[in-house]
């Protein structure tokens, strides 16, 4: 019988999220937008690296997994962002590359080495006010670790989505490349009627999200809504929201990257129903000058592997 330990498709933030409130998420900083050049002024380009953790920042107890380790050689995730005008719309356009080079180790069987190499790239465009979702895409080519008796595998698999936004509906379309021991099982055509008729977010714009809010509020933050699990066909609850110490204050966190102590503040986001799974643990930048920049992240890792950390390498 076969037991999947992780999904990589997973572990860089493909689950999806719940809410109320208006149709749109409202956003409150707008540094991105000068609406007298709008289509040529705001471009960004991020890269961070990514590493396997024991620990995070808010976390200092150790995991680890007696039979397995993951090892990542090379990790790079990219983010780029920028301003686009259509019909009249002005929109924000953003991207992510992740890729992987790594392995896992299985100590159970004279630390037999499995490498993978994983690519996973997403593209989404939604409306620079409000944040309302327009189109988005996911392409993946990955590998699941799984163990068939006592021995670990590897499973690749690649497939691409596109999910594209009229009125209040979403339509997914899902294109299945390659899946030899069926670990995706989607329909190629899937419609949701009234998706977006609350609070929503599309997934591949959920760390940009934070970057719209005024992160350093005097009260804690909280914002709620739902989106789109493309792998499990299901619209789920979210929401990210700050923390505050015992005098109900937000705090700054200082954060080591691109070669500075960067001051941040801890946006964790969160899966509401019955299967809330991990969090994922994030740093933004506070200064103005840093435009509310993701510094740091932490997502978990299935079966006691640890956490991917994503770190703030370059801005260009």
């Amino acid at each position: 019988m076969k037991k999947f330990l992780t999904l990589f498709l997973s572990i860089l933030l493909v689950f999806s999220l719940s809410g109320c409130g208006k149709t749109y998420i409202k956003v409150d900083s707008f540094y991105w937008q000068n609406q007298s050049n709008y289509d040529n002024i705001y471009y960004e380009e991020l890269v961070y690296q990514v590493t396997c953790e024991k620990t995070t920042v808010s976390n200092s107890t150790p995991v680890s997994n007696d039979e397995v380790e993951l090892v990542i050689n090379s990790g790079t995730y990219t983010v780029i962002s920028k301003s686009a005008v259509d019909k009249g719309r002005d929109m924000l356009y953003v991207q992510t590359i992740l890729q992987l080079d790594g392995k896992y180790i299985d100590k159970v069987n004279d630390n037999t080495e499995l490498a993978f190499n994983d690519e996973i790239v997403s593209t989404c465009y939604f409306t620079a006010t409000n944040y309302k979702p327009l189109s988005s895409t996911k392409q993946v080519k990955a590998n699941s670790l799984a163990i068939e008796g006592d021995k670990y595998q590897i499973y690749a698999y690649e497939y691409n989505y596109e999910v594209t936004y009229k009125g209040d509906n979403a339509t997914v379309k899902f294109t299945e490349i390659s899946d030899e021991h069926d670990i995706i099982n989607a329909d190629k055509v899937k419609e949701y009627k009234g998706a977006t008729k609350e609070a929503y977010l599309d997934n591949e714009m959920l760390l940009f999200a934070p970057r719209g809010y005024n992160l350093l509020n005097e009260n804690t933050m909280a914002v709620h809504f739902t989106s789109l699990d493309v792998i499990t066909q299901t619209t789920r609850g979210m929401y990210f929201t700050t923390t505050t110490n015992k005098e109900n204050k937000i705090t700054a966190v200082t954060l080591n990257a691109l070669g500075k102590e960067i001051e941040t503040v801890k946006v964790m986001f969160y899966l509401t129903g019955q299967f809330t799974g991990s969090p994922i643990e994030c740093y933004y930048a506070t200064k103005t000058q840093d435009r509310n920049r993701l510094v740091a992240c932490y997502t978990t890792l299935y079966g006691d592997l640890g956490y991917l950390k994503y770190t703030l390498k370059e801005i260009k």
